[in-house]
């Protein structure tokens, strides 16, 4: 009891939990709780993980540099063994090959770096399917009939790649060193001449209402008949084993003509007449005073063949008994058309139509209109306009909607070097 009379309680002692120590929160934080323990973890593996990930982002890094450069190269080495091969196609020479895949490739960079190549890596050689027509092409070096460009680009590069990840790595840089074919291939090609009556006009211009044969020495189709021999000459030359067929277009026309020898003018010097001997028909008279041709609006002379004579044999017959008629060119295509895909035409072959004309289509189904079907059986269209009264914006508009060219001949020299370009103008594939 206290002093003032009241009983004095006492509570019992709680031990240990009441203990001073254990009020002392200072002290409590001395005893690590689940918590702390977890927290303690995560530093050291924090620690261990952090230098894991950043190998792995410099390694991604890494990777992602190669594969440019690898697919930048890749591209360098496929324009340049093209263009090298589009030149051996265009002169038929090895060495402006080689020239012209050194030039290309140094247009193109490497992670911004031209790539450099030296003749060593240019091969010129021959590609085939050794084993029929769905097996790979196989590239020889050194053929004495060259069709391919081999070009083989080596690069070596860290460029643009930090120091880092090659100092831990060991790998100082990347080479890469790649080859790419491209090859020249085999054309299945149609020739679609016109044999309407303004090509007995003279070259320079001029009419003449001679319809019956030969066709003057100096008429159009005189000039058609020389130039067809340059063309076939030049596919001749090439490596690539074209296959060849001929339509013709005019209308339907019949023509009845007098035998020869008859007089067809006179000098214009001398005022002498002129005596066609008719060199190649007197055979159609038969004995008799006349002979008579007839020619369909279009038709085809002869289906695809290696046998050149079988193209050259119509034009000389056509020359020998005179062409006339109006000019039919879209019915014309159509029949080229059905020759270039018809009898022969081979699966891997590209079919190719040369087109020509020396005036203005008007018969039957405008050829823009027949382009567009060449175009969907990807037949590549050539025109070729001979002479200053052809339709060239038309021919230009069908050549340009089949991915073909359009060639303008003023004269005979050009019009043999028009049928020249188209010749050596072979479609290329990269092969390897």
């Amino acid at each position: 009891m206290n002093n003032s009379g009241q009983r004095e309680s006492h509570k019992p002692s709680s031990g240990i939990a009441n203990s001073s120590l254990f009020r002392d929160s200072s002290l409590l934080r001395l005893c690590p709780t689940s918590k702390d323990l977890r927290r303690g973890v995560i530093v050291p593996l924090l620690a261990i993980m952090l230098p894991v990930l950043l190998m792995i982002a410099g390694f991604g890094i890494y990777l992602a540099n190669a594969q440019l450069i690898r697919s930048e190269l890749r591209t360098a080495v496929d324009f340049a063994s093209r263009a090298g091969a589009r030149k051996l196609s265009m002169e038929q020479s090895q060495a402006a090959a080689v020239s012209a895949a050194i030039d290309v490739a140094s247009r193109n960079t490497i992670v911004g770096e031209p790539l450099a190549l030296s003749p060593q890596s240019v091969r010129i050689g021959e590609s085939r399917q050794r084993n029929g027509v769905n097996s790979r092409f196989e590239f020889t070096a050194g053929s004495s009939r060259p069709n391919s460009v081999q070009v083989t680009g080596s690069t070596r590069g860290n460029r643009g790649l930090t120091g880092f990840f090659s100092a831990i790595s060991g790998v100082s840089d990347v080479e890469f060193t790649l080859p790419s074919t491209a090859t020249n291939l085999d054309r299945d090609i149609c020739l679609v001449i016109d044999r309407s009556g303004s090509m007995m006009f003279p070259i320079q211009g001029g009419f003449t209402n001679e319809r019956c044969g030969p066709v003057p020495a100096n008429s159009r189709f005189a000039a058609l008949v020389r130039a067809v021999n340059v063309f076939i000459n030049e596919l001749n030359k090439t490596p690539q084993q074209e296959l060849v067929c001929l339509a013709s277009y005019s209308s339907n026309i019949v023509v009845r003509c007098k035998c020869c020898p008859r007089v067809i003018g006179s000098d214009p010097v001398t005022g002498d007449p002129i005596i066609n001997p008719c060199s190649g028909v007197s055979s159609l008279c038969g004995g008799q005073t006349r002979y008579t041709y007839t020619f369909p609006e279009a038709q085809i002379h002869s289906t695809l063949s290696t046998n050149t004579a079988a193209l050259l044999g119509p034009i000389n017959q056509m020359a020998a008994l005179g062409v006339a008629g109006a000019t039919a060119i879209g019915s014309g295509l159509q029949q080229g058309i059905a020759a270039v895909k018809g009898a022969g035409s081979r699966p891997f072959a590209f079919p190719t139509i040369v087109l020509l004309t020396d005036g203005e289509h008007n018969e039957g189904t405008s050829p823009d209109i027949i382009a567009q079907q060449a175009k969907a059986e990807n037949i590549v269209v050539h025109t070729i306009t001979f002479s200053v009264t052809a339709d060239q914006a038309l021919m230009q508009k069908v050549a340009g909607i089949t991915g073909g060219k359009h060639i303008h001949a003023d004269d005979a020299g050009d019009l043999n070097a028009a049928f020249r370009e188209i010749a050596q103008t072979l479609p290329v594939m990269l092969t390897n």
